[in-house]
């Protein structure tokens, strides 16, 4: 073998093997830049997606809070009017009153009128005789004897049974 034959074949073999080192270095950079982008993708959809649920649970938290909160508020405002009908009970002073701090009896109120069903009488002692007063029969006390109601003007005797302000039933 000649020597520039040598040469050529080595020159040759340099040649190629730097052609496939470049190519080589190309496809490792493309390679490596298409794997970058592809998680970028990845991430950041993923990311996205935390953010996202993250603020609905946010404010699914706030939410619930509130119902919490206003349901508590509205429990202990019951249970103030409860406990305080038991001391009124135990001074012998149990009457209804419906007051703007009360929601419960508002509320009561309010579905009565809703539902335009007249509201019941209060029952009264019948101890005035006054003659334009009207007196509705409501039942019978545990002795026995008739209790009536007063009624106010334009109500309505559910019973249809008026009494005088005795208790005495006077029409059925």
């Amino acid at each position: 073998m000649e020597q520039n034959t040598l040469y050529v074949i080595i020159i040759t073999i340099l040649v190629v093997l730097l052609f496939v080192s470049i190519l080589g270095t190309q496809m490792i950079t493309d390679l490596s830049n298409w794997i970058g982008n592809a998680l970028n993708i990845i991430f950041g959809f993923i990311l996205t997606f935390l953010a996202s649920l993250s603020k609905t649970f946010g404010d699914l938290i706030i939410g619930t809070g509130s119902v919490v909160t206003d349901t508590s508020i509205f429990g202990i405002q019951i249970l103030d009017g409860m406990i305080e009908n038991v001391g009124n009970l135990f001074k012998g002073q149990a009457t209804p009153v419906a007051s703007d701090n009360n929601r419960l009896d508002i509320v009561i109120h309010n579905h009565d009128h809703i539902n335009n069903k007249p509201a019941l009488p209060v029952p009264e002692p019948a101890n005035t005789g006054k003659g334009d007063e009207k007196w509705c029969y409501i039942g019978t006390n545990d002795n026995g004897s008739n209790s009536c109601a007063k009624l106010q003007p334009n109500q309505k005797c559910e019973s249809n049974k008026y009494c005088t302000s005795k208790g005495e039933i006077i029409q059925t």
